[in-house]
């Protein structure tokens, strides 16, 4: 006789499903799936993903790892930034400009010293 009681597989939601309920407003599901696979790049450069399981061919998550993702990305946000309000210096790409003269620096040097 099945009974209903609660298992633990009932806890795991498709990311189409979290990105309508779990999120503080409803995103679309690309958004959630972008999440999951690609993560967020946060101001102090850590990326963070929405930890998630795949079964049957479908991504799934929990509320509670999708409250995990947020609490973590605040905490990289907040991270960044001093007590003071200043804001501590992050790495930044090159242009192709600047990476075309870094590599004709970096070609001379090495013709410099016979390579």
């Amino acid at each position: 006789m099945l009974t209903n009681q609660s298992h633990h597989c009932d806890r795991y939601i498709p990311l189409s499903e979290a990105a309508k309920r779990c999120y503080p407003r409803a995103i679309h599901a690309s958004g959630a799936w972008r999440h999951a696979r690609k993560g967020i790049l946060c101001a102090n450069g850590q990326r963070v993903y929405l930890k998630h399981i795949r079964a049957g061919g479908v991504i799934y998550t929990t509320p509670e790892w999708v409250t995990a993702f947020f609490e973590a990305a605040a905490a990289a946000d907040a991270e960044h930034f001093r007590g003071d309000g200043n804001v501590q210096p992050v790495a930044k790409a090159r242009t192709p400009d600047q990476s075309t003269r870094a590599i004709a620096v970096a070609r001379e040097k090495l013709r410099a010293l016979g390579v």
